[in-house]
């Protein structure tokens, strides 16, 4: 099968469903075929680069970036998956841990890499490093501003986004300490904005609403314009959603981590097709009101951007 052929299963592929169920659910699809794609030799990140490059090269933009756990219960079967604990609920759940970069302008949203954890891959810190020491010195690339939660407010990575240039805005456990102080103990107010000598040992501008707090290493913006920078996070909140339902990355069952790579990158390309089609739409929409639309018709959903696709098969 052909790149061109699986993405139009992913388009119009039932939600939440196996490759086996896709090859029941259209009878000219060969399930040993289908499973053979992803058991071939393609290179993710490649497919994806060459992806990006012909639907949208990067322009002047931000980046995003975040972390996504996929539930996998195949524990010690698949060396990709940990076991993580989630602070919402207090449990520990096992799960393929996925971290995205994404580039947007405010219009497109492009998703530039991705990287499936695997043991010795280090933190989700370490991961993003990488990623930006990627876009650094193989894309000579800067964004216009980076933005992530406290999650990646390691003091390693400000440093370096500082040494970069790069402007960043992020929100902070409110442990970190300011000037020697504890952010929380910091100001008594529950408002306040300040300048001074983070934990990191650089200078930053640390923002407080309510219990939450912000850092940005661009001392001569306002506490408004960066709260506004980081209001445009949810982008990437509500891109990884559409990756695990639209773009199916929540029903993969493959238990070999080179397999679930190249199906979370068939993926990621997919969503570049719904981006497409979303921008180019006559009128205002979302790509949940496309997907939709395609599976109440009638006929095959064959967008015209699938003529974008890269050649591989």
């Amino acid at each position: 099968m052909t790149l061109y052929q699986v993405a139009i299963l992913f388009l119009n592929g039932a939600g939440h469903a196996s490759l086996y169920y896709w090859s029941r659910q259209f009878p000219n699809v060969d399930y040993q075929l289908l499973t053979a794609f992803f058991r071939r030799g393609i290179l993710p990140q490649m497919l994806v680069a060459k992806a990006w490059q012909r639907f949208h090269p990067l322009t002047k933009g931000w980046l995003i970036i975040d972390e996504i756990i996929l539930a996998k219960s195949k524990v010690g079967r698949c060396p990709a998956v940990k076991r993580r604990y989630k602070s919402a609920g207090g449990y520990v759940t096992p799960g393929l841990s996925v971290v995205v970069l994404l580039w947007t302008d405010g219009v497109w949203r492009v998703p530039l890499r991705f990287k499936l954890w695997r043991p010795g891959d280090g933190t989700a810190v370490d991961v993003a490093l990488e990623l930006f020491g990627w876009v650094r010195n193989e894309l000579h690339w800067k964004p216009t501003c980076v933005l992530f939660d406290a999650g990646f407010a390691a003091a390693r990575l400000l440093v370096r986004l500082n040494n970069y240039g790069w402007a960043f805005v992020c929100r902070a456990p409110k442990s970190r300490k300011l000037d020697g102080v504890q952010l929380w103990q910091y100001k008594r107010q529950g408002y306040w904005h300040a300048v001074g000598e983070a934990w990191c040992g650089i200078k930053l501008l640390v923002i407080r609403r309510k219990a939450k707090f912000y850092l940005t290493n661009r001392l001569s913006w306002s506490a408004e314009e960066a709260l506004a920078w980081y209001s445009e996070r949810h982008e990437i909140e509500e891109t990884l959603k559409l990756f695990k339902g639209v773009c199916h990355w929540g029903s993969c069952q493959s238990s070999d981590d080179e397999a679930i790579e190249r199906f979370l990158a068939v993926g990621m390309v997919v969503f570049m097709v719904w981006e497409a089609e979303r921008v180019k739409a006559p009128s205002p929409t979302t790509i949940y009101q496309l997907r939709k639309k395609a599976t109440l018709s009638p006929r095959m959903f064959i967008p015209p951007s699938l003529k974008r696709l890269p050649k591989v098969s």
